[in-house]
């Protein structure tokens, strides 16, 4: 978790807005909500991404399945279409 924590304190630090894929109340998700700044957006696989900013960093919860990340980017890139 330290090596994920690290990156979104990079990539905040760069100018990125970080976006979290996880359990909101997982105490691997707090932690790194700690070190990913203000504008820190926390989804899960249901719900679609929104109020990005132009440069965006993902980072996902590590007990999350690869599909949800594709499920995920899916719903948001289909809502966005619209």
């Amino acid at each position: 978790m330290k090596k994920a924590q690290h990156y979104a304190k990079l990539l905040q630090e760069n100018g990125y807005q970080v976006v979290i894929l996880g359990d909101r109340g997982h105490p691997e998700v707090e932690g790194l909500m700690s070190y990913a700044g203000k504008d820190v957006i926390v989804v899960d696989e249901n719900a679609p991404i929104q109020k990005l900013k132009s440069k965006v960093g993902v980072i996902v919860q590590t007990t999350q399945p690869v599909e949800a990340l594709k499920k995920s980017f899916q719903i948001s890139l289909s809502t966005q279409r619209r």
